[in-house]
């Protein structure tokens, strides 16, 4: 059974566009500039650096749109799944976007204030301003990663339950969320992980999700198994003998019953099963000349 693998490479270039985006504007453009306990030389690499700080920003701010779009599609995914867990971890994907994107406004702001500042020659009420302005950006970071962690454990236990991507790729996001979400929980509460255990609390999230990112994207996602059981039904009361048509795997079979005096349409007692072709199964259920007739679906995988 083919998925709609439109949908899912779709998906897999809004895991590359948060996923990149994240770590080239982190990495690469913001997080050189900053000089742990130091606001001075921090807000004079920001004033020194204004290109690259608005750069960055902008990539903040596409990864928080990314984010949402990634949330989205990944709704629409696995809604199937468990429709309630997805509709939880979209709202805590739409949460950790919406505190990244708050806490840019305090690096923006940073920004003209460090630039004030080395202008006056750091006066102390501005690199006072400014060291208020660098611990709420960090707060932002921290507090992001615990609704982006608890969103994604969930989206990777529905991943799991769906199909969609290999179970070698599925597993390295059920271990890499959960790191990351007890890495969060213990920051937040002030204890301090060592440095190799920090990587190991959140780098696996990474490798994941340029992977599955990737994979989608080239690939279009896995087609879904077929239904171990099928069955469709037809059930129809004609003038004269009863009958209703259903399917098996890939047989279908027509029924004719005999109801007892008194009783129509026991659908208790066949008198007759006679193999037909499942593509003939409507036009089948369509004939004759009905006093009542009903059909559904009945798939269980």
């Amino acid at each position: 059974m083919n998925r709609d693998k439109g949908t899912l490479r779709l998906l897999g270039v809004a895991f590359l566009i948060q996923a990149v985006g994240s770590f080239v504007s982190g990495a690469f453009l913001l997080e050189p500039l900053m000089v742990e306990d130091n606001i001075i030389s921090t807000m004079t690499n920001f004033a020194n650096n204004v290109f690259q700080v608005r750069a960055g920003i902008v990539g903040e701010m596409i990864t928080a749109l990314g984010i949402v779009m990634l949330g989205s599609l990944l709704y629409v995914t696995l809604k199937k799944q468990d429709g309630r867990i997805a509709l939880i971890a979209l709202g805590l994907y739409v949460m950790e976007a919406t505190i990244l994107a708050v806490s840019r406004i305090a690096t923006f702001t940073l920004l003209h204030i460090s630039q004030e500042s080395v202008l006056a020659a750091h006066p102390v009420h501005l690199v006072s301003l400014g060291s208020t302005l660098y611990a709420f950006q960090e707060l932002g970071y921290s507090l992001l990663m615990l609704p982006f962690a608890l969103g994604a454990t969930m989206f990777y236990y529905l991943f799991y339950k769906s199909g969609v991507i290999p179970r070698n790729l599925n597993y390295l996001g059920l271990v890499a969320a959960p790191l990351a979400l007890i890495g969060t929980l213990l920051h937040l509460l002030g204890i301090g992980l060592p440095m190799f255990l920090f990587v190991v609390a959140f780098l696996p999230n990474l490798p994941f999700e340029l992977g599955v990112g990737l994979w989608l994207l080239i690939k279009g996602g896995k087609d879904a198994p077929e239904p171990k059981y099928r069955q469709v039904v037809a059930v129809s009361m004609v003038k004269g003998t009863p009958w209703f048509t259903h399917t098996h795997g890939s047989r279908a079979f027509h029924h004719n019953f005999s109801p007892p005096r008194n009783t129509r349409g026991d659908l208790n007692k066949p008198r007759k099963t006679t193999a037909i072709n499942p593509q003939k199964v409507t036009k089948s259920c369509t004939r004759g000349n009905y006093n009542m007739w009903a059909g559904f679906n009945i798939d269980n995988r």
